[in-house]
């Protein structure tokens, strides 16, 4: 991952024990969050109308796909070192508290963040280009 580019990610949402992927169809809440060293968030998502958080896809609920799309104002502020992920889901089940299972998968690692040797000067160049 480089510092300032745009990114579309894609994400299988999985059993843990079984390795299948968990069927979002009646899903209530997603929450994702792109995170690196002391758990400093510089992207996030939520599947539900929330102030700060970008949008969740769910591209193909059966197979427990989702996407979020990283902008370059977000990617700018990752660290660099190791980008990762974690995934907060909510479904209705009458056998938890106030009927809510809530599932979570942390430190989900991405990939190393690397700066760009035009770092610092891309958005110029864009400008430039348009006049």
């Amino acid at each position: 991952m480089i510092k300032g580019a745009t990114y579309d990610i894609e994400v299988t949402i999985s059993d843990l024990d079984t390795g299948l992927p968990i069927d979002l169809t009646d899903v209530t809440g997603i929450l994702v969050g792109l995170y690196g060293d002391g758990k400093r968030l510089f992207g996030k998502w939520s599947l539900n109308l929330k102030d700060g958080y970008d949008d969740v896809t769910i591209t193909d609920a059966v197979n427990g796909v989702i996407e979020v799309s990283l902008s370059s104002n977000e990617s700018i502020n990752a660290l660099e070192k190791m980008a990762k992920m974690e995934v907060l889901i909510t479904f209705l089940n009458p056998n938890y508290n106030d009927e809510t299972q809530i599932n979570i998968a942390t430190d989900i690692e991405l990939e190393v963040v690397k700066r760009s040797i035009f770092e610092g000067i891309t958005a110029l160049w864009i400008i430039l280009q348009r006049h």
